[in-house]
């Protein structure tokens, strides 16, 4: 899980980018989960973004998260 930073407002699932060091499964933003987001959906700042990731992928989306 990566939280998305209070700075991470108004990017959208496209704007991470591809990566074969990572996959998104689903985002949750509170009590609701979006499962295979599309790539124009928004990702909220303080959001949770599930994932499959190697260590250098997650520091790939931690990078595009402004991390």
């Amino acid at each position: 899980e990566l939280r998305v930073p209070s700075d991470g407002s108004g990017l959208r699932v496209g704007g991470l980018g591809r990566s074969t060091e990572w996959l998104l499964v689903a985002i949750r933003e509170n009590d609701r989960w979006t499962f295979n987001p599309p790539d124009d959906a928004p990702i909220a700042a303080g959001s949770m973004l599930i994932v499959i990731a190697s260590a250098a992928g997650r520091r790939e989306l931690e990078r595009a998260l402004g991390g």
